[in-house]
């Protein structure tokens, strides 16, 4: 996947690559296409929603870093997946234990360093909200948990 965004669609953004390579697409799908996860098609999750094809999302997050872009500038990519599409067992799954957990009005979030932000319902099973943002720095000083 990665030398196709590379040489053939010409995304050449060092961290927009390493973006593509640290995310890990394959927990974002149900089980059966888990092997056509990073292939060069978008794919069906659930509740009639889809997982962009890789060069669309490699595309989009390029064009974010262009025109005046100033690395001190949050962006972000909203999210509000359907009921019950991604819950708490698919997020750990794929994104290992988060780096801060912690509780806003009510609901349940995870904080991850490589820039996810993700709120729980109220029963804090299912995410209601995902934040995809620009990673976070890491403390040289801690150690880099697990997946």
């Amino acid at each position: 996947m990665f030398e196709r965004l590379r040489d053939h669609y010409q995304i050449h953004d060092a961290g927009v690559l390493e973006a593509m390579r640290s995310v890990p697409r394959h927990a974002f799908v149900p089980e059966a296409l888990q092997g056509r996860a990073y292939g060069d098609h978008a794919l069906p999750i659930s509740g009639s929603q889809t997982i962009s094809q890789p060069y669309i999302v490699a595309r989009m997050t390029e064009l974010l870093k262009q025109d005046k872009y100033q690395p001190d500038t949050v962006r972000a990519f909203r999210l509000e997946p359907h009921p019950g599409t991604f819950n708490r067992g698919v997020v750990t799954n794929g994104w290992g234990f988060p780096d801060r957990m912690g509780r806003e009005n009510g609901q349940d979030i995870f904080l991850y360093r490589e820039g996810l932000l993700v709120y729980f319902d109220e029963a804090g099973w299912n995410a209601k909200l995902m934040v995809f943002t620009v990673p976070q720095p890491r403390d040289p000083t801690e150690e880099p948990r697990s997946r």
